[in-house]
């Protein structure tokens, strides 16, 4: 059951990575929440994009990472949906924000040094920016806006994963009760039905449970 549920588990994670299941749910995630500014559908999915090529996207993108992104792309002058969407008139607007960003943190940085990093730089940028409705909106959003692009994500694997178990059990014929009969050494009225249908069950549902249990078995798990 262990190499069986690690198998789930590993060709759970295969499916997902192949379907880009993470990128594209944060791309809609992105993009809904840039919907939120005024931005059209297009522009939306446009910027999302180069969102998530920026390098401070990699691993995991950060509330304030995603508006110094923007505010990146917004230096640009033919910027003009990300300009009406932060209310610049000019390029040289994200300009001067950002230069005022990196001096407000650099001050905190100074004064606070034990203070943790997404603390200083919230504030760094509060402070650049002032009342900045779109700045305001996408740190209001953008917690309900992962959460719902993970649940989403989670959702898929959980598919792919009963998807996985369902290939196993049948490749294996992998039948519970006649395991648990065979340890126990108990009689069991034959059921080949309910015996696949209960690992199919354990599998879909423990496949990360049974992946842990065999990294313990061999000693993968690095210590802490």
């Amino acid at each position: 059951m262990m190499l069986a549920g690690a198998a789930v588990a590993g060709m759970t994670q295969a499916a997902a990575v192949a379907a880009r299941s993470r990128k594209r749910h944060l791309r809609g995630a992105l993009e809904r929440l840039l919907t939120r500014l005024s931005l059209s559908p297009g522009d939306a999915s446009t910027i999302a994009a180069l969102t998530l090529r920026h390098p401070l996207a990699a691993g995991s993108l950060r509330r304030e990472n995603l508006v110094r992104i923007l505010l990146e792309l917004a230096a640009a002058p033919s910027a003009e949906s990300l300009h009406r969407a932060f209310g610049f008139a000019h390029a040289s607007d994200a300009i001067r924000l950002l230069c005022a960003w990196d001096r407000r943190a650099l001050e905190l940085e100074l004064s606070s040094p034990g203070e943790p990093l997404d603390l200083r730089q919230t504030r760094a940028v509060l402070a650049a920016a002032g009342p900045n409705p779109a700045i305001a909106r996408i740190h209001s959003e953008f917690a309900l806006a992962m959460q719902r692009a993970t649940a989403r994500y989670r959702a898929e694997t959980r598919t792919l994963a009963a998807a996985a178990a369902l290939a196993v059990v049948f490749a294996l014929k992998l039948d519970s009760l006649e395991l648990l009969a065979r340890a126990a050494r108990l009689q069991h009225a034959r059921c080949p039905g309910a015996g696949l249908a209960l690992s199919w069950m354990l599998l879909s549902l423990g496949a990360p449970f049974w992946y842990d249990r065999l990294k313990d078995l061999l000693h993968l798990r690095p210590e802490h």
